[in-house]
């Protein structure tokens, strides 16, 4: 009867951990852009500051994936909630700051550390809850990724909000004391549970990750789950100045759209958890990467059609991207597991380790790719619009390959995870 209680609390601190860091990493939009303008910092500055803690987290990933353990988890896991939730707290006392330069090389810093906790929260958290409940898994790992997801999508209307009541402190404070809160009662669990080490597959697991990211049928899909990724980073950077700059909307109507959209998430992504769970994994996949790219670009073509650059026509644009996105993580997640399965990987939790890490790695560099080149970059050289239409026309050729080897690879058939499949599927590598 304990080890289930401690089994189910292990998840419940997961999931929230999870929701926690998403909330973190998406808090700085729609105000922080304003505000860090008002200090004197350039769009570019702005999106390197967004994208650092990714940039810190991807090199931290590839370093802990030839050095850790199933030891080190537990310890990985209290350290990285303690870092990342602490470094939200700090971020918030960099507001007192008002030299622009000193702002930016503080803010550098302090994100450079919660990028840091956040890689050691992902390298340990996933395998601490699935080796929990073994044999549902793949249900678990959805769930994850689901409040992940969550959290990123109502980090920006939390943080509005919390900005609009309590200036710029109130949402670092508030996200920031959530986790740590979280992070205390993780640490208490962890103390009662045994780690399990297995050296011994350590080398074999390097070279079967090596091999899983290396297959051409992954490196395919990942290119249009990579542009999907970058949405939130580039939405996080650019959307908030084109809603109050092009647009003409307030700050306080800027803020009700960000929680528009992240609504429309919470609403969609149990509907796309349900379908995934039916086997329709390649549907929703396809919809989400191809309808994605879409959005994207009908936002830039607004601009040169007469008389569609206009809040009412492009609101409902923005509610269907909220939606595409919300079918990405539970779709694209089933889809690797059974490719790295089919591949050579047969062990369930080597195969769901693998695509956590590599996940992770793809949601990082989406996200740097989106703040900093598409939200920073491409927007100050070519315009919001253009800027639009070259990342959207990218994301739609990215989006049609991957759909031609999806129907090579059968899973517009219906795909289960292994241990719920009522037969086996054609899906194949």
């Amino acid at each position: 009867m304990m080890e289930k209680v401690l089994n189910w609390a292990t998840l419940v601190l997961g999931v929230l951990l999870y929701l926690c860091e998403g909330m973190n990493a998406s808090t700085l939009g729609p105000f922080f852009p304003p505000f860090a303008e008002s200090l004197g910092l350039t769009e570019t500055e702005i999106g390197l500051v967004v994208a650092v803690s990714d940039m810190v987290n991807i090199a931290s990933q590839f370093l802990l994936s030839s050095l850790i353990r199933p030891s080190h988890h537990a310890k990985l896991l209290v350290l990285g909630s303690f870092l990342s939730g602490m470094s939200v707290l700090i971020f918030g006392l960099n507001g007192n700051v008002e030299d622009g330069t000193v702002f930016f090389i503080n803010a550098l810093l302090i994100r450079a550390v919660s990028g840091m906790g956040a890689s050691f929260l992902h390298a340990s958290c996933i395998p601490i809850v699935t080796r929990c409940f073994p044999h549902k898994a793949g249900p678990v790992t959805s769930t994850i990724q689901t409040f992940m997801g969550l959290g990123a999508s109502l980090g920006p209307f939390v943080g509005a909000v919390m900005y609009h009541l309590g200036g710029f402190h109130a949402p670092f404070y508030t996200t920031g004391s959530a986790q740590l809160v979280v992070a205390t009662l993780m640490t208490c669990l962890m103390i009662q549970r045994k780690a399990d080490d297995d050296p011994d597959n350590q080398e074999k697991a390097k070279k079967t990750y090596c091999e899983f990211i290396t297959n051409g049928s992954v490196l395919v899909l990942s290119s249009a789950s990579l542009m999907m990724c970058a949405y939130p980073g580039f939405k996080s950077v650019a959307y908030s100045l084109f809603l109050q700059n092009q647009l003409g909307v307030t700050q306080e109507v800027a803020s009700v759209t960000f929680g528009a959209m992240a609504a429309t998430y919470v609403v969609a992504a149990p509907a796309f958890g349900f379908l995934v769970k039916r086997g329709l994994c390649g549907w929703c996949f396809t919809l989400s990467v191809v309808g994605g790219a879409c959005c994207i670009i009908v936002t830039g073509s607004a601009s040169y059609i007469p008389g569609s650059l206009h809040y009412r026509y492009l609101l409902p644009v923005f509610l269907i991207n909220a939606v595409c996105y919300s079918a990405l993580f539970g779709s694209v997640f089933l889809i690797l597991e059974r490719i790295a399965g089919n591949s050579g990987s047969r062990d369930t939790a080597t195969s769901r380790q693998m695509v956590s890490s590599w996940f992770f790695t793809l949601r990082s560099c989406g996200r740097i790719a989106g703040s900093l080149l598409g939200g920073g970059l491409l927007v100050q050289e070519l315009g919001f619009s253009a800027s639009c239409l070259a990342y959207g026309s990218l994301w739609l050729v990215c989006a049609l390959s991957s759909s031609v080897v999806l129907l090579r690879l059968g899973f517009y058939n219906r795909t289960y995870y292994l241990e719920e499949q009522p037969h086996e599927t054609n899906a194949a590598s």
